[in-house]
C-alpha cells in the first residue's frame, strides 16, 4: 500500500490547475483585440461600447479583509483610514488589543510588534473593532481597475471571469476579458487557475 504525502497532493493539485489553465487558454481565449476595443470605447456613445458596459471595472471589496483593502489603497493612492495597524507603535497596538479583548487574553510581553500588528488586523477582519467598512470604502475610492489588454473570449470563459470579479465586456458582438496584467504569459497571471479552483474542477 502506497501512502500519499501532502507534498504529493499539493504537486498533483498544482499540475491539475496548470492543465486546466492551458486547456482554457487553448480553447476559450481567442484573440488579443486591445486596439479594437480601446478604439470603440474611446468613441463613446455606441451601444455596448461604453465604460458603463464593462462589468467588474470597479473593485468588489464587499467581502475583502483589511490586507486586500490596505494593499489596494497603498498601491493606488487611496486614503488610509483609522485604525491603521501599520502606522501604530507598540503601545498603540497594545492599547487597541487591550480595549478589544478580555483581560485574561492580553498578549504576553515577549510577543513581537509584528505579531501584535497581525492580531489587530485579525480584530479588524473579525469586526471586533471598528474600521473594516472604512478600509473597504477606501479601497473602493481608488477608482477603476486598470485594464491593459482586451482578449476576445468564449461566452463560457466570460461567465467564469465574471464570477471571479475580472473585467468583462459582453455585447452583441462578442465577449472580451479586460486583462489587468501585461508583459507576461497569461498562464503566469494565475487568473485561469483561480477559475479552476472556483469551480472545483480538481
Amino acid at each position: 500500500m502506497t501512502s500519499t504525502w501532502p507534498d504529493d497532493d499539493a504537486e498533483r493539485i498544482k499540475d491539475e490547475l496548470e492543465a486546466f489553465a492551458r486547456s482554457v487558454l487553448d480553447q476559450d481565449v481567442l484573440a488579443c483585440q486591445t486596439a479594437l476595443v480601446n478604439s470603440l470605447l474611446a468613441e463613446g456613445g455606441r451601444d455596448g461600447w461604453t465604460l458603463d458596459d464593462i462589468e467588474n471595472l470597479y473593485p468588489d471589496v464587499d467581502m475583502a479583509g483589511f490586507d486586500e483593502c490596505y494593499e489596494r489603497a497603498r498601491d493606488f493612492g487611496g486614503p488610509t483610514p483609522d485604525p491603521d495597524p501599520y502606522s501604530m507603535d507598540r503601545d498603540q497596538l497594545l492599547a487597541v488589543i487591550t480595549a478589544a479583548s478580555p483581560s485574561n487574553e492580553h498578549p504576553l510581553p515577549a510577543v513581537t510588534d509584528e505579531q501584535l500588528r497581525r492580531l489587530v488586523i485579525e480584530l479588524i477582519d473579525q469586526r471586533s473593532i471598528e474600521g473594516l467598512e472604512e478600509w473597504q470604502e477606501a479601497a473602493r475610492d481608488t477608482g477603476p481597475v486598470e485594464v491593459y489588454e482586451w482578449w476576445l473570449v468564449t461566452g463560457y470563459l466570460a461567465s467564469r471571469l465574471r464570477g471571479i470579479g475580472e473585467p468583462v465586456l459582453d455585447n452583441e458582438y462578442g465577449c472580451w476579458w479586460g486583462r489587468t496584467c501585461t508583459g507576461q504569459s497569461i498562464l503566469l497571471d494565475g487568473t485561469l487557475q483561480r477559475i479552476a479552483a472556483s469551480i472545483g474542477s480538481l
